[in-house]
C-alpha cells in the first residue's frame, strides 16, 4: 500500500500508516515457527499454524499457555493471516 498519495497528517495518510504497521506485524507474526506453548488447561486444544516451509496452514495442538503469536483459532483465520 502507498501511503504517499494522501496528504500528510491527514486523518487518512493516519490509517494507512496504521494498515500497513498492522500487515507487517501480521506477515511476521506468520514467520514465527510453530510452538506449542506448555500445558495448563486440562488437554490439549486444536490449533492452526502458518508453516513457512510448506507454504501452508497447518494443524497443530496448544497447551493453553506460552507459545508464540503464529497460532489461530481455524484454519480459515490462519490463512486469511498468512496467504
Amino acid at each position: 500500500m502507498n501511503c504517499r498519495t494522501f496528504t500528510t497528517g491527514s486523518i487518512l495518510a493516519l490509517v494507512c500508516l496504521m494498515l500497513v504497521e498492522q500487515s507487517e506485524q501480521m506477515e511476521s507474526r506468520c514467520q514465527l515457527p510453530e510452538d506449542p506453548g506448555y500445558l495448563c488447561q486440562r488437554r490439549w486444544l486444536p490449533r492452526f499454524y502458518y508453516d513457512t516451509k510448506a507454504q501452508k496452514c497447518l494443524g497443530t495442538l496448544w497447551g493453553g499457555c506460552g507459545g508464540n503469536a503464529n497460532r489461530f483459532d481455524s484454519f480459515e483465520e490462519c490463512e486469511q493471516h498468512c496467504t
